[in-house]
């Protein structure tokens, strides 16, 4: 028994009854063929039966019917607000929901599936609302508020948008971005910061448009919309492969590792990928993919001297992603860490005059890049040490050779005095 299924109705035929659908000239070949022969002609058939339903498969249907759309919440946990100013409720399963209709998700992301397939992934502390396209457009529209959205787009009967005034320099901009899926399985991530909208496409191609501003992406392109109210569309390059880096040898038993590093020699080796980043003052909240980083020197307290190199390192994290990156911070004091370094190697060679005469803590932890962006941290920081940049050793001079003491005085008894003969009388 076969299964054939054309829309949404399905039911089993046999090879027998699919005699009815052939051809007349099929039907004649088959009945007067022999048996092997006949079940030759059975089985081509069949297949195309088969060829023909799989091309005759019916497009999705319309995410939006009579002013309602349904949302199926297929991970984590979401809250809606129905009605502007009342009070959020978490809703689960299916939802029932229209135009002006809001989607928070707080502390974990969020599934919701449309009813063409369609994937509306929310990250934590992200919020989305439903709006009515400009007429004679019937397509919803879901407009990121706040956050990150990622979509897996099956069809076009949908659009996504961000239309946001913000504030620079006591002027008020608006940074509008409306993308519209044109391939199906499209796959895009689109992500607000503090003055910029960020858009980027994973597969498939996508059209966006900023107010009289029109562009297509593809695959591996950005798009950006900063305080200047401009589309700019940019390549996210790819990592260029690195070399593998031998791993910290294992100790002797017995001996134990010293806090005060001695000074190295000149000739080191170089780093395959390294970078000196722009450190973006607002992280983007994204998933977390990796462990935390373990540190593995210099060890906590470490005394480092001025005018000679030393090594930061940590253990590699497997399965590195090629847009995630290693950042080094270090900070001093109570400020805020503070990236100092990015690198793909799992250790950082510092410059022997990078830092002055002080204490600076520093940590490492993974983040997302595309170019020179910064878009988030995909890891939670590792632990945090110390080390202390003091002055170079002083050189210890021999004391001065010893002399050796001259002999002591003799005192030699003097012999008396020969007495002088008397003359005689």
């Amino acid at each position: 028994m076969l299964e054939l299924r054309h829309g949404d109705k399905q039911r089993a035929v046999s090879p027998v009854s699919c005699l009815h659908l052939a051809p007349r000239s099929w039907r004649q070949r088959i009945n007067s063929a022999g048996l092997p022969t006949r079940m030759i002609l059975l089985l081509t058939l069949l297949l195309s039966l088969l060829t023909a339903c799989h091309r005759n498969t019916p497009t999705p249907p319309p995410v939006i019917t009579e002013g309602s759309i349904t949302l199926y919440l297929i991970g984590g946990s979401v809250w809606v607000q129905r009605v502007r100013g009342n009070a959020w409720v978490q809703e689960q399963g299916e939802l029932k929901l229209s135009f002006d209709h809001k989607i928070q998700a707080r502390d974990e992301n969020a599934e919701l599936e449309l009813s063409d397939r369609s994937i509306l992934r929310l990250m934590p502390a992200s919020e989305i609302q439903i709006i009515k396209a400009t007429p004679p457009d019937e397509r919803p529209v879901f407009r990121l508020l706040k956050g990150t959205l990622e979509v897996v787009a099956r069809s076009s009967s949908f659009l996504v948008d961000t239309d946001r005034n913000v504030s620079v320099s006591f002027t008020l901009r608006r940074l509008s971005m409306a993308i519209t899926p044109l391939q199906p399985d499209t796959t895009f991530r689109l992500w607000l910061e503090e003055e910029s909208s960020f858009l980027s496409v994973d597969t498939g191609q996508v059209e966006v448009t900023s107010r009289d501003q029109k562009a297509t992406l593809s695959a591996g392109e950005q798009a950006i919309v900063g305080a200047d109210e401009k589309l700019q569309v940019i390549a996210v390059p790819t990592a260029t492969p690195t070399v593998a880096i031998p791993t910290t040898p294992t100790l002797p038993p017995g001996v134990t590792p010293t806090d005060t590093l001695t000074p190295t020699p000149e000739a080191t080796p170089t780093p395959s990928i390294t970078s000196t980043p722009t450190p973006t003052p607002t992280p983007t909240a994204l998933s977390i993919l990796y462990p935390a980083p373990a540190l593995v020197q210099i060890n906590d307290g470490a005394v480092v001297h001025l005018g000679y190199k030393f090594t930061l390192s940590w253990q590699p994290i497997e399965n590195l992603d090629s847009r995630d990156w290693y950042e080094v911070q270090v900070w001093q004091g109570d400020a805020q860490p503070e990236a100092a370094h990015w690198t793909q190697d799992n250790f950082w060679e510092v410059d022997k005059n990078a830092y002055p005469l002080g204490s600076y803590h520093w940590r490492v932890i993974v983040v997302r890049r595309a170019g020179e962006i910064r878009l988030g941290e995909v890891s939670p920081p590792s632990e945090t040490r110390t080390f202390h940049v003091e002055p170079p050793p002083q050189p210890t001079k021999p004391p001065p050779p010893t002399q050796p003491p001259p002999p002591p005085p003799t005192n030699t008894p003097k012999p008396p005095p020969t007495p002088v003969p008397t003359p005689s009388s």
